[in-house]
């Protein structure tokens, strides 16, 4: 027993050590590139958690500091930074430093960068949704949203977590969504090209002449074909249209698939049809169809009771509107390969829950042929 709490603890403080030379040496490429145009002089490090082993200093800047503090303690600074990193407790975003606290901390152009959550958690609830009005208001968005590793934070926890920079409006509404690889980060020269790419990537959400000659580029050369995409360059989409990284993901390899739909139009399911949800008992329908909001994709086409060993209140019922939707259609398409992939694909939106669970609005918007 002494010897595997002897090997747990041998790892998190690797993996500790991984963690801040990983963002310290994004942070370095990052100031090599869109920032220098900002002259940057001034770079502060809030360590508002045992989350990361070292502090991280930035020789490269002329100044350089840590800060070991509460969110009370933020509001006594005076100084203005350039460049800002924060790292609260996981999972206590409320209790710790708000990034809508330190970008006051920010000189005009500064920048602001902080470790948090996954993005579902972070963006795609009701308190996300007020927090990027709050920044808003502000006068400050969302720069760019890069997906950390798979198991980052391990041991402290195994959900996901991601690095979000934030910065002044300027215009240009658009987020870089960046996914880092397990694989891809332990190769010191796949890492470092990466991050040039990034640094390109948030160059051009920051400077406006450099975008414009790009796109004059572009519809000269042609422009990249969307297809050609990949979160590994980056990906432009406005925040507030981006479901997550898992989604984005499925749905191009969804939008790849060759299928005897290809040629179909797409209508959302609330047109052609009732959707209920209950946590009691349905009331009977025979022209009714069950789609799970849990777990499995599976269909059912008898209805659930509380004897089920799934519960009503897993499923939604849909109720084919008949003069436009046959029942046996509905049910050949969802159980066809891509209807079982456009069902596992909603799921991916709630891919940083602890349970992915459906909600009436996803069956209500979900497409069929």
């Amino acid at each position: 027993m002494k010897s595997l709490r002897r090997k747990i603890q041998e790892f998190q403080k690797k993996n500790k050590n991984f963690r801040s030379s990983l963002i310290e040496e994004l942070l370095k490429n990052l100031i090599k590139g869109p920032f220098n145009q900002n002259k940057i002089d001034s770079f502060l490090h809030i360590n508002n958690s045992d989350l990361l082993e070292e502090d991280i200093f930035i020789d490269e800047i002329k100044i350089s500091d840590v800060l070991k503090t509460g969110s009370s303690e933020i509001e006594d600074i005076k100084k203005k930074f350039d460049l800002v990193f924060c790292n609260n407790p996981y999972g206590k975003i409320s209790s710790g430093i708000s990034p809508l606290k330190t970008i006051d901390l920010l000189e005009e152009n500064g920048i602001c960068v902080h470790l948090m959550p996954g993005f579902s958690t972070v963006f795609k609830n009701l308190k996300g949704k007020k927090f990027l009005k709050s920044l808003n208001d502000k006068n400050f968005k969302v720069l760019s949203v890069i997906e950390m590793p798979n198991n980052f934070l391990y041991p402290e926890t195994a959900r996901k977590s991601s690095l979000v920079f934030f910065s002044k409006q300027n215009g240009i509404t658009q987020t870089l969504f960046v996914r880092y690889e397990e694989d891809n980060i332990f190769s010191k020269q796949i890492a470092n090209f990466q991050n040039t790419m990034i640094t390109f990537g948030m160059n051009l959400l920051l400077n406006k002449e450099e975008r414009l000659q790009l796109q004059e580029a572009d519809k000269e050369f042609g422009e990249i074909n969307s297809s050609d995409e990949n979160l590994f360059d980056g990906i432009e989409r406005d925040i507030k249209d981006f479901e997550n990284f898992e989604f984005w993901i499925q749905k191009r390899s969804i939008k790849n698939l060759n299928s005897e739909y290809k040629d179909y139009e797409f209508v959302k399911l609330r047109k052609v049809s009732k959707v209920n949800l209950t946590r009691d008992t349905f009331e009977e329908s025979e022209n009714a169809i069950y789609i799970p909001n849990v777990g499995k994709t599976e269909i059912k086409i008898k209805l659930p009771n509380l004897d089920s060993q799934k519960k009503p209140h897993n499923y939604f019922q849909v109720i084919p509107n008949t003069e436009v939707l046959i029942k046996d259609f509905l049910i050949f398409y969802l159980e066809s390969t891509l209807g079982q992939q456009a069902l596992k694909l909603e799921f991916e939106k709630y891919s940083d829950q602890v349970i992915k669970r459906l909600r009436k609005e996803d069956i209500l918007n979900f497409e069929i042929p």
